[in-house]
């Protein structure tokens, strides 16, 4: 069926796009700009036919107005569902076609277009005691999960009715969370992702918005090596060419496996334990550091320096500002 529409152009991080009424046959669609005529091509297509724009498509039309309304005029046809609902909307039908990262997608998108697209009533499933398809369209990742002791190793293993699944899982928790692609590969190990280990991704947003995955034990390793190169940076602006060595330690902040390491330092004057601490970077002369005379008193920042404390802490802001503490601490070094 052919379908011709009139359609405000939309923002998101990333460009404009314009939302179409039905599953769109992407070769079709043709945009031109409402009452003017300019054809405007799309850079790229969502999975129903979304065509996306970049933001130049709407500055060159909106005028320098930072809120302007601009219609497209959008022209084409319109598809079928590639999947029945004997495959997407019943256990059975999930359970036999998801096998690997591409044909799950397949149904996630599919299941997307056929609640928002098509108006079919959808069924909720959980599958693998993973994901939960929902009834609009939506996947959950799954986690923090509690079963019943008598629990069978198929209702945890395979797809299920939603309802049976609240029965036998007593606590859960969820959240949207995104799934790698079936040729999607680990930055850090190479390797690709599969449907085996879809608990271990997580993603970093980039500076363009783009996310790239990880596996947990990977962002780890990444993150130290980042972090250690940062730590140092700061040393050898203070310790110039002086060898010094680096022990990586448990973070003492947080475990997660977004936090790095943190790191002890051992220099000619003793030891310096160093770490991020949420925003800002806990620095630590240990006990086998050398007495100095500095007490930051100056500073109105989080610090530990008292009379009668060994402790000798300070949290600074940002890398010059832990460079000058330790700076100044190693400069006022009892001789």
């Amino acid at each position: 069926m052919n379908m011709r529409e009139i359609k405000k152009l939309e923002s998101c991080m990333t460009g404009v796009y314009i939302s179409l009424d039905d599953y769109a046959i992407k070769s079709s669609i043709k945009c031109t700009i409402a009452n003017i005529g300019d054809e405007i091509i799309p850079t790229s297509f969502d999975y129903s036919g979304t065509p996306n724009f970049p933001y130049e498509i709407y500055t060159k039309y909106a005028k320098g107005e930072h809120y302007a309304n601009i219609y497209v005029e959008v022209e084409y046809k319109t598809k079928d569902l590639e999947l029945t609902e004997d495959i997407f909307n019943t256990v059975k039908g999930i359970d036999n076609y998801i096998k690997d990262l591409k044909t799950l997608h397949h149904i996630m998108d599919i299941r997307r277009v056929a609640c928002k697209k098509k108006n079919i009533k959808l069924n909720e499933f959980v599958w693998r005691g993973l994901l939960k398809f929902d009834l609009f369209g939506q996947t959950m990742f799954i986690f923090d999960q509690e079963f019943a002791d008598n629990t069978s190793n198929s209702i945890k293993n395979n797809t299920v009715d939603a309802d049976i699944f609240n029965i036998y899982c007593k606590r859960w928790s969820s959240t949207f969370k995104a799934i790698p692609k079936h040729d999607e590969v680990c930055p850090q190990c190479g390797k690709k992702w599969t449907i085996d280990n879809l608990s271990d991704y997580v993603t970093v947003e980039q500076k363009d918005y783009t996310k790239i995955g990880f596996h947990k034990d990977c962002l780890k390793e990444s993150n130290n090596q980042k972090q250690l190169e940062e730590f140092q940076d700061i040393f050898n602006r203070v310790y110039g060419k002086e060898t010094l060595t680096y022990k990586a330690i448990p973070n003492k902040y947080c475990s997660c496996e977004r936090c790095s390491d943190w790191f002890v330092v051992s220099t000619s004057d003793g030891d310096i334990q160093i770490g991020w601490r949420k925003r800002v970077i806990n620095i630590e002369w240990l006990s086998n550091y050398k007495k100095f005379t500095e007490d930051f008193n100056s500073e109105e920042t989080t610090k530990g320096f008292g009379k009668d404390s060994d402790d000798r802490f300070i949290h600074a802001w940002n890398t010059e500002k832990a460079i000058e503490y330790i700076k100044r601490g190693k400069g006022s070094v009892i001789k």
